[in-house]
Order: C-alpha cells, then structure tokens, then sequence
C-alpha cells in the first residue's frame, strides 16, 4: 500500500505506487468517501482476481435468504390467507393456542 511518491523515494514505482497495467495493487472500490460512515465497499481486487462484488453478493443474500425460509417452513406463512371475516381461526386454532401457551406455561425454569 505505496501511493506514487512514496513508492519513487523507495524506488519501487516501477512496480507499485499507481494503478497501471502489470503494477501490483489490491484495490478497493467505494459507494462515497472511503472515511463516510454510509459507504459500503462495492468491489475488492486482490492481484487482478474481484474477491468481493456487491451486484453478485446482493443476488446470492436473496437466494440463500429465501432458501433458508423454505426449509423452515416460513414461505407458506408468507402466502398463507388471512382468516375469514368474524371467524378467528375457530376452536380448533384456540385449541392449538391454548396448548402452546400451557407448553410454555409448564417449561422449567433456569437455574439462578
């Protein structure tokens, strides 16, 4: 990490100090000043390979995210319908509520 002056008065500018092709660097591109607190790093090159890339990283938070809810179970509560007007769920759900609630009612408690 020499920037052109420092890399001239060491003598190594041939190789780094600035962004050339067939210099060494590691590159780190931002949203905004690096020194703002809302930038994000939007891609790292380390050696001329993209290590980080925030339009691919973005699209694979998604998929794993809606992978994880499908094996939880959680997209059907996602498109599940809300109950009929007047109708709580009928006895059978307040039966499933009340057995939940005595479940947790009767759970040991932590030892202090």
């Amino acid at each position: 990490m020499v920037t052109l002056n420092p890399a001239w008065q060491l003598g190594v500018d041939k190789r780094v100090g600035s962004i050339e092709v067939g210099k060494d660097a590691d590159i780190a591109i931002f949203s905004a000043h690096p020194f703002d607190p809302a930038t994000r790093v939007e891609m790292t090159l380390v050696d001329g390979i993209v290590y980080f890339d925030r339009a691919h990283d973005d699209g694979k938070r998604a998929t794993i995210t809606a992978a994880k809810r499908r094996s939880r179970g959680e997209g059907a509560l996602l498109h599940a319908q809300p109950p009929a007007p007047g109708g709580g769920g009928g006895p059978a759900a307040d039966a499933d509520v009340a057995s939940r609630s005595a479940g947790r009612a009767s759970s040991p408690s932590p030892v202090p």
